[in-house]
């Protein structure tokens, strides 16, 4: 499967996402394909090329044939233009999915950061009150004043810090909320 090489076919070869899209299959179904070696592919430069057959064996579902039959005509310039397109848009539509899926990976770790910091607050502020309710050494009311003053100023820094924090994960939330709605409207069109 992921055998260098330097052959005429090796040199017609598709990357991993064009020769799916071209196959009308998943690049997630022609990976377990190439692991499988139901299909010819080889590692170049890191990236993963596909040498697609003549004829494919196991089409996907919906996947239209590379050949028509003997019986229909060949397709007109309009119909090979459209097929282009769709497969550009497919190309486009896969890479976008891809970027939605590492945004909401994103999103999830900026939750848990989020967590964090709420329990890092919540914890500085049972310090916080800890130590005001404590009585301190007898050096009189200037140093329990500038202890109360730190302690809401430290207070004070963690809050925003949250508030920022879900800010930015409601914009990235709200931006992956249009984009999946944008999505599901392409594809029922």
């Amino acid at each position: 499967m992921y055998e260098d090489g330097q052959d005429q076919s090796r040199r017609n070869a598709l990357p991993l996402v064009e020769a799916a899209a071209r196959l009308g299959i998943t690049p997630d179904a022609l990976r377990k394909r190439l692991r499988r070696r139901k299909i010819e592919g080889f590692r170049r430069d890191g990236r993963v090329y596909v040498v697609l057959p003549e004829r494919p064996e196991e089409p996907g579902p919906g996947a239209a044939s590379q050949e028509p039959p003997s019986s229909s005509p060949a397709p007109s310039p309009d119909q090979q233009r459209l097929a282009a397109a769709v497969r550009v848009d497919l190309a486009r539509l896969i890479r976008e999915n891809a970027r939605l899926q590492a945004q909401i990976d994103r999103l999830l770790q900026m939750q848990e950061r989020e967590q964090v910091l709420r329990q890092q607050m919540q914890t500085t502020i049972d310090r916080l009150t800890e130590r005001i309710a404590l009585p301190g050494p007898s050096n009189g009311h200037a140093e329990k004043a500038a202890r109360e003053e730190a302690a809401r100023e430290e207070s004070a820094q963690l809050e925003s810090r949250l508030k920022e924090t879900e800010f930015e994960f409601s914009l990235l939330k709200g931006a992956v909320q249009e984009l999946l709605a944008y999505l599901e409207r392409r594809r029922s069109t």
